[in-house]
């Protein structure tokens, strides 16, 4: 069993992304080798590059505040209580809508590789 109080990880700008930091709950520093769990916070002001993740499939879950998602087929707005996935492939990025700073959970499978910039 492997536990952790969230809160005293530290915080790690992720790359590809402008204040955007992320808490690695479960992956690759913490010895696992099936997923991927961060808490992320992004500033009102942050934002994610469009990039793609050719392996891995994203879950977001969102705590707090507003996300923008953009993909080729969709541009959507998600708050606080809703989730969304995207799948392997398909390039992606992800902003805040500038109203406040957001908070949210990514559970990513097979474990992130950090993708490139489209």
């Amino acid at each position: 069993m492997y536990s952790v109080k969230v809160s005293t990880l530290p915080a790690k700008e992720l790359p590809m992304h402008r204040r955007v930091f992320a808490r690695e709950i479960w992956g690759p520093g913490t010895g696992a080798t099936k997923c991927t769990v961060l808490h992320n916070v992004i500033l009102a002001d942050g934002a994610a590059d469009m990039h793609v993740h050719e392996e891995s499939e994203h879950v977001f879950i969102i705590i707090k505040g507003e996300l923008r998602c953009r993909t080729d087929a969709e541009d959507r707005v998600y708050g606080a209580g809703e989730a969304f996935v995207v799948l392997p492939g398909v390039p992606h990025e992800v902003t805040s809508t500038g109203k406040e700073d957001g908070e949210y959970y990514v559970v990513s499978t097979p474990p992130i590789k950090w993708g490139q910039k489209i």
